[in-house]
């Protein structure tokens, strides 16, 4: 992607369990897994793009900020630069 010019990398992810057995912590836990896996991939700027149904957006996106793999949030109209 870099040598194709580009210079940043929006994601988009949305996971809906069908698993009543899957706690909200596991599914959350797969938004990090799969930005942990393109982080180490890419070394551009990454824009994840959230939808608004997390119990704890401020929690979510402190986590991903935490794991050092997120560059940007975006939600709905809101972009956020960390």
């Amino acid at each position: 992607m870099v040598e194709a010019g580009a210079s940043a990398l929006e994601l988009n992810v949305y996971y809906l369990s069908t698993n009543t057995a899957m706690s909200g912590q596991e599914a959350e836990n797969r938004y990090a897994d799969v930005l942990k896996q393109v982080r180490s991939t890419v070394k551009i700027p990454i824009a994840v793009k959230l939808s608004p149904f997390f119990s704890s957006i401020p929690n979510m996106v402190q986590r991903l900020v935490n794991e050092g793999a997120m560059d940007w949030f975006y939600l709905t109209d809101f972009i956020s630069r960390y």
